[in-house]
């Protein structure tokens, strides 16, 4: 896959928690359900909110590079979890 990953802008976070998929406030405790399911969604949502440029591409794309590109965009986002803990 050779797209950028790229952080979400604070417009497209709002988006992104009004349509309920905001990762950082659910867990498995919180979700009724398939939390993998909604995992799922929400990083299938964020490729899509934040690379418009794909839309024609997206149905080819293989679906790992898809996951692979709504995780590396919530670390460009909210950071890897590593910074915060030194």
């Amino acid at each position: 896959m050779d797209i950028k990953a790229r952080a979400l802008t604070y417009g497209q976070l709002k988006k992104q928690r009004k349509a309920g998929y905001d990762l950082t406030r659910v867990n498995k405790d919180t979700v009724k359900g398939n939390y993998e399911g909604l995992v799922q969604d929400a990083l299938e949502y964020i490729v899509e909110l934040v690379y418009p440029e794909l839309k024609d591409k997206l149905d080819d794309m293989p679906y790992k590079d898809i996951i692979q590109l709504g995780n590396e965009t919530l670390v460009a986002t909210y950071g890897s979890g590593e910074a915060e803990k030194n």
